[in-house]
């Protein structure tokens, strides 16, 4: 949505991410809706990582006041080209069978979605909270919901198996959405009009990409998201070199 914003509309920087803050909230929450139907969502594990993402977000927020529109777009753009280059190259983390370590600080966590497919995993929660903060500051710095950072966390890093990552990390959005779009709604950056229009595509867009996800494999919804991000942000990148 922010290169939608910028480059089709001419939308300033900072109120492209502000806007598509709000919008994310709506997105956050249709899309949730989809991946509770499919039974996806790691409830406990999404809202304790949120308890990192939404300082996080408030933070990024305020942090566009002090950068320039032509660099906090190539700033995203650089962002999506790490991220996205990062799952290209990396394999998917396997789940660990056992792990003797497991108690307060350390899950194990086991889901059956609707399919009847089960998902094991152990999950890090000081690490998961702590590399949470950083999705938050990319949403509310960057106007991404914090998938584009928690995804990668969560499956690379805390070997949380990709379908459940990337439901758990639209669930997660609904926390780090409002308070990252809240903040940018006190810094005038919302255009109610635009996000009124992007709301309304958002809704019919997440139930068909959720269950597009659900049919796909692991490793291919690895790739796709990837190959995406790299197009989108060496789309924002190159203005800032060519001006």
């Amino acid at each position: 949505m922010v290169p939608i914003l910028t480059l089709l509309y001419s939308v300033i920087t900072q109120q492209a991410v502000g806007t598509s803050s709000a919008v994310i909230v709506v997105n956050a929450i249709a899309s949730s809706f989809a991946y509770y139907r499919q039974r996806r969502i790691d409830y406990r594990v999404g809202a304790t990582l949120a308890l990192g993402t939404v300082p996080g977000a408030i933070i990024g927020a305020y942090l566009t006041r002090l950068i320039s529109s032509g660099l906090l777009a190539a700033l995203f753009g650089a962002f999506l080209v790490f991220v996205a280059l990062r799952m290209l190259f990396m394999r998917e983390r396997k789940a660990m069978a056992s792990d003797p370590r497991t108690g307060v600080l350390r899950w194990h966590r086991v889901l059956v979605d609707a399919s009847r497919n089960q998902f094991s995993f152990f999950v890090d929660i000081p690490l998961g909270v702590g590399l949470s903060f950083f999705g938050g500051l990319a949403s509310g710095l960057f106007g991404v919901g914090g998938g584009a950072v928690m995804v990668p966390v969560m499956n690379l890093v805390m070997g949380i198996p990709m379908h459940v990552s990337v439901a758990t990390s639209m669930f997660m959005m609904i926390f780090t959405s409002i308070s990252g779009a809240v903040t940018h709604v006190a810094l005038n950056h919302v255009l109610p009009e635009y996000a009124a229009a992007l709301s309304l595509g958002i809704v019919g867009g997440s139930q068909i990409g959720a269950s597009l996800a659900r049919r796909l494999r692991p490793a291919m919804l690895q790739r796709i998201f990837s190959l995406f991000l790299v197009f989108i942000g060496v789309r924002m990148i190159w203005p800032y070199f060519m001006y």
